[in-house]
């Protein structure tokens, strides 16, 4: 039996105006009870590691919420080891 996710949406906060706009996000069976959102390397999804047959499975969101593929630059990229990508987008970093 799986538990209901307290993962429900995310905020997505423009920091130089200050405004702020929440997003509501389906909890499903394949989500952490307690998770966070991280933010695609364009800043354009957010995704959020899920419960799958293989470590470090994520699940990519528009910022309106609808769930989207992974993008091609970070489709090999583990949501559970914190080095990403680098700036150019040609070697991983820590972060």
């Amino acid at each position: 039996m799986s538990t209901p996710s307290g993962r429900t949406g995310f905020y997505d906060i423009d920091v130089a105006s200050g405004k702020a706009a929440w997003t509501g996000v389906g909890a499903g069976s394949d989500t952490f009870a307690r998770g966070d959102f991280s933010c695609s390397r364009t800043g354009g999804q957010v995704y959020a590691q899920v419960i799958g047959d293989r470590d470090g499975i994520r699940q990519f969101y528009g910022l309106d919420g609808e769930k989207t593929a992974v993008p091609a630059d970070e489709r090999y990229l583990r949501a559970d080891v914190g080095a990403r990508l680098s700036p150019n987008g040609r070697a991983p970093r820590s972060v």
